[in-house]
């Protein structure tokens, strides 16, 4: 995984910022599970949450 923990995320190993440059980005990892005729296959998936301009510096964003 990159980036870092969310702390006050109520899953906070799964929602992560990445900081590149001055931009943030605040993803979600999400499992899936694809059923095949012979066995599952498990992905992870990204979901992007939020983009931004500056690094976080406002409470309760």
């Amino acid at each position: 995984m990159i980036g870092l923990p969310v702390s006050r995320a109520p899953d906070s190993q799964r929602i992560r910022d990445l900081y590149s440059g001055q931009y943030t980005l605040r993803y979600r990892l999400v499992r899936d599970v694809i059923s095949d005729v012979n066995h599952g296959v498990n992905k992870d998936v990204i979901q992007i949450l939020r983009i931004w301009h500056g690094k976080e510096d406002k409470p309760g964003l």
